[in-house]
């Protein structure tokens, strides 16, 4: 059986092999599911559901994430790791039209945007709002890009400025704090027609080094 044959690897390793696609995911989950019904749960399984609360985080399913380290703490109420990531997911935003999660260097993730208009068009200015979330202290003043990027793969629109959070930098921010920044993109117009895709991410300004 499928199921019980990664349930065994992951039994034996205590760890979750990050996986490609949600199905995979879900598999691993009903993996430790059965194999918990019949010998019990294992003592590393708090790490391994609380390694596919990050994964789910990292698909953008946080009702499944959330699942995750409470199933984590279940099998062991001290697992600080589960604990920890479950209060970061709490408070969630308001006023958001998409929520997701995207850990940038664990440092601070993206978990929201709104852009409206819903198209970008030359002449009209696009505004996009993005939800930033602290995931921990950081010793830096980061700053945002947010990038047009045009047909051509060329950036035909930008807007870059420092990551404030009522007008505090990032060095500033407490771990879980949540900063809304809005943003306005404008296409020239002779810009190329065709799709566009909106970029964001950040950097520090006196290396340009971008989080990953």
């Amino acid at each position: 059986d499928e199921h019980l044959a990664l349930a065994e690897i992951y039994r034996k390793t205590g760890r979750l092999v990050p996986a490609a696609s949600q199905a995979e995911l879900a598999a691993a989950a009903a993996a430790m599911s059965i194999s918990e019904s019949t010998t019990g749960p294992h003592p590393r399984w708090a790490g391994a559901y609380s390694d596919l609360g990050h994964a789910y985080q990292q698909l953008g399913r946080l009702d499944l994430a959330v699942a995750a380290y409470e199933e984590a703490l279940r099998i062991d109420p001290s697992y600080r790791p589960a604990q920890k990531s479950l209060d970061l997911l709490s408070n969630p935003v308001e006023d958001v039209q998409h929520t997701l999660w995207r850990n940038l260097g664990g440092l601070v993730a993206l978990v929201g945007y709104s852009i409206d208009p819903g198209t970008l068009q030359a002449g009209e200015p696009l505004h996009v709002s993005l939800w930033w979330k602290a995931l921990g202290k950081m010793d830096k003043d980061y700053s945002v890009f947010v990038h047009a990027v045009g047909p051509d793969g060329r950036i035909q629109a930008q807007q870059d400025r420092i990551l404030l959070c009522a007008d505090h930098p990032t060095s500033e921010w407490d771990e879980g704090q949540i900063a809304r920044e809005e943003y306005q993109l404008e296409l020239a117009p002779d810009s190329p027609p065709g799709g566009y895709i909106i970029t964001v991410g950040i950097y520090y300004w006196e290396t340009g080094e971008r989080l990953p």
